[in-house]
């Protein structure tokens, strides 16, 4: 696509549009698998529409374009922070409480938990179809590691520290070598079309 069909558009409406999509991919960060066209054309207007007021507000400050850009783009980005941290939760409580909806408009059960930064895993145990099973008895004494506690992504794929394995047969070997002071911390990629079933302890921060 020809750049210059962004840099001949008025300037009001490229401030909307490169503010406006800092502050909804800030905003919807982890949870746009799938998004449609619409969602993310609106998203774009919403939050644009917060750094243009931002930028119109300070374009007293300077007579070049660059410090009041640089405020719109940080206002939206603020603003985003501020939407997904706080305000998110309030609306869908408040909607919940109304008996309006029970909707987070979090596209899939395995995306809402694993994006939820209000909880912390405590333990992990991944079985998959072959029978054998893979655990991490104490997620947190991994937080320090290069990859903190875990990794899993929206597809379910998943990778662990594994410190204890079962065999298909039933039998139990604790797993000593994950952790190496000279090699460092072994992590164990698992992916979603061999696992079964995931079981996973949190408590709330």
């Amino acid at each position: 696509m020809d750049p210059s069909i962004y840099t001949n558009l008025p300037e009001h409406l490229q401030i909307i549009i490169v503010s406006g999509y800092l502050g909804h991919v800030v905003a919807n960060s982890g949870y746009r698998d799938n998004e449609r066209k619409d969602e993310l054309l609106y998203g774009i207007l919403v939050f644009g529409l917060f750094g243009y007021m931002a930028f119109d507000l300070s374009r007293g400050l300077s007579q070049h374009i660059i410090l009041p850009g640089l405020i719109a783009l940080a206002t939206s980005i603020v603003v985003a922070i501020v939407w997904r941290k706080y305000l998110w939760d309030l609306l869908h409580k408040l909607l919940h409480k109304a008996a309006i909806s029970n909707e987070d408009n979090i596209k899939g059960v395995w995306t809402g938990i694993i994006q939820n930064t209000k909880i912390a895993p405590t333990q992990i145990v991944v079985a998959l179809k072959s029978g054998a099973v893979f655990e991490c008895d104490d997620v947190q004494q991994f937080k320090d590691s290069p990859i903190p506690l875990y990794y899993s992504d929206n597809n379910g794929n998943i990778a662990i520290y594994v410190t204890k394995r079962t065999s298909p047969d039933g039998q139990e070997v604790e797993v000593k070598a994950t952790q190496n002071p000279d090699w460092g911390d072994r992590i164990t990629y698992i992916p979603a079309e061999e696992i079964s079933n995931i079981d996973i302890r949190f408590l709330k921060k």
